[in-house]
């Protein structure tokens, strides 16, 4: 718990850090995002856990535009653990980046 915890405290600052992150202009980058990716710990009613989902989408989406070879999708039918949830589209988006 404590771990999580401390985590959490430090979202905006790793935030802040990927943010700053400078890669190659033409590097093949693919963010695949859980479409159910925060729901298993988020609360309709807690607008902390809401603002940090907000937060959290356009961290993903914006780690997408770091590069003019950027990509970004959401999986359907998956959750945090996307890799187990929907495993064929991680390895699609791996295949899809080789072929690049």
């Amino acid at each position: 718990w404590t771990t999580s915890v401390r985590e959490r405290e430090a979202s905006e600052e790793s935030y802040a850090q990927v943010r700053k992150t400078q890669l190659p202009p033409d590097l093949p980058l693919l963010v695949l995002t859980a479409e159910h990716g925060l729901e298993a710990w988020r609360s309709a009613n807690d607008p902390i856990d809401a603002a940090a989902q907000a937060i959290w989408l356009d961290l993903q989406q914006s780690s997408a535009a770091l590069t003019t070879q950027g990509q970004w999708r959401s999986v359907p039918d998956s959750g945090h653990y996307l890799y187990f949830d929907q495993p064929g589209a991680v390895a699609d988006a791996i295949v899809s980046l080789l072929d690049e």
